[in-house]
């Protein structure tokens, strides 16, 4: 039996109606008390962060793997902060498309991201810079890329990320930082193989 989400959203709320006169018949008011404590904290102003003399504008970001694409996203919006950026088995900017509906999003980031193939390169990748840039406020200039360093890992063993998805991350960065800006490391044998044929 299938039911519409009208008849899911009624049967959703009367449950928690149901769960609320519950736990007022069956709990003393007095109980509840720590509860009024919990949602007065929630509702209450966070407290401010503590300062500790950091220099903003000598921010670099770095990651591996998904936090080494959210690495790239980073590093590329806000770049008018950063100084560099450290990208470990990652894929380029804006590789999955925005501009796609979310199924060919989900599957280009699946597999042409993170194979480097069908299209998720770094012309690609600089194409779509070229199109954030134009949108008022979407990303910082991508002239502030300029001078800034990129370390780049890619291990020739890894079957998750191929060596072509960091080729393009590479070139992307060559082409806004400068090659003599980045190092590109792609000699090592991680990750190690975890299939035991």
């Amino acid at each position: 039996m299938k039911m519409s989400s009208k008849s899911l959203i009624l049967t959703a709320t009367a449950t928690l109606v149901v769960i609320v006169i519950a736990t007022y018949l069956f709990f003393p008011l007095a109980e509840l008390k720590p509860l009024a404590e919990v949602r007065r904290l929630l509702l209450s102003a966070p407290p401010s962060l503590k300062a500790y003399g950091i220099d903003i504008h000598q921010t670099s970001v770095s990651g591996v793997s998904s936090g080494g694409a959210m690495a790239v996203q980073m590093h590329v919006a806000h770049s008018s902060i950063m100084r560099g950026v450290g990208v470990i088995a990652g894929v380029g900017y804006d590789c999955a498309g925005s501009q796609f509906p979310l199924l060919t999003r989900v599957a280009r980031g699946s597999v042409p991201c993170l194979a480097g193939s069908f299209g998720a390169d770094a012309d690609f990748s600089r194409d779509r810079t070229t199109v954030a840039a134009a949108v008022p406020g979407a990303i910082d200039p991508v002239s502030n890329l300029a001078g800034q360093k990129a370390w780049l890992f890619s291990g020739y063993n890894d079957g998750a990320v191929r060596r072509a998805a960091m080729d393009a991350v590479a070139a992307y960065y060559e082409d806004h930082v400068g090659a003599g800006n980045v190092f590109y490391q792609t000699d090592n044998h991680a990750p190690p193989r975890t299939d035991h044929r």
